[in-house]
């Protein structure tokens, strides 16, 4: 689950900063999220809570075409 939710989340945080052409700024926000590390409990329970949801949702569209 923690794959899914990082891409997410790397996705979502520079998405802002590209659309605004900051793409200094939106390397910086890439390599912070997707390189290093979680720094708090906040920011893996977050990353936890995307993946599961991803990876509930693409479980879900697999099984309804079975």
């Amino acid at each position: 689950m923690y794959a899914f939710g990082g891409v997410i989340l790397t996705f979502l945080n520079t998405f802002h900063e590209i659309l605004s052409g900051n793409f200094i700024e939106a390397f910086f926000e890439y390599f912070i999220f997707s390189a290093l590390p979680p720094t708090s409990v906040y920011q893996v329970l977050l990353t936890v809570a995307a993946g599961t949801t991803v990876a509930g949702l693409k479980w879900y569209v697999a099984m309804s075409r079975r």
